[in-house]
């Protein structure tokens, strides 16, 4: 039964982490348009839009891996690795932009990791 929680925290990690994905991802053509209406520096505004789909592509790639991670045994350190990263970037949000609901959604996927990367270890498979 264990592990069976274990893929459901992991799937349910994973929904939440694509969520966030796209909602960040949606937002680019609002980001790029209010950045051609700023003063911004032309270098700048090149880079923005590369800068902005990493997170967005990164966050997408960590959950199709974490679900793929649930089916294989031995997947506790990577869903372990996974939180920590998560964990890393809400808080690096949250100290250089404040709170939001953003971190609080990859605050909750990390969770759901850590929770799975237990679960995963306990019980038959």
């Amino acid at each position: 039964m264990g592990r069976l929680y274990g893929r459901m925290a992991a799937w349910l990690g994973s929904a939440v982490l694509a969520a966030t994905a796209a909602i960040h991802g949606r937002a680019l053509p609002e980001i790029t348009a209010a950045a051609e209406q700023s003063s911004l520096d032309p270098f700048l505004k090149s880079i923005l839009e590369p800068l902005w789909l990493f997170p967005t592509i990164h966050w997408a790639v960590l959950a199709l891996i974490a679900v793929v991670a649930s089916f294989r045994s031995g997947s506790r350190l990577l869903l372990l690795a996974i939180a920590a990263l998560l964990i890393a970037d809400a808080a690096t949000i949250f100290l250089n932009v404040g709170p939001f609901f953003g971190e609080a959604m990859l605050a909750a996927a990390a969770g759901c990791y850590l929770f799975a990367s237990v679960a995963l270890g306990k019980g038959p498979k």
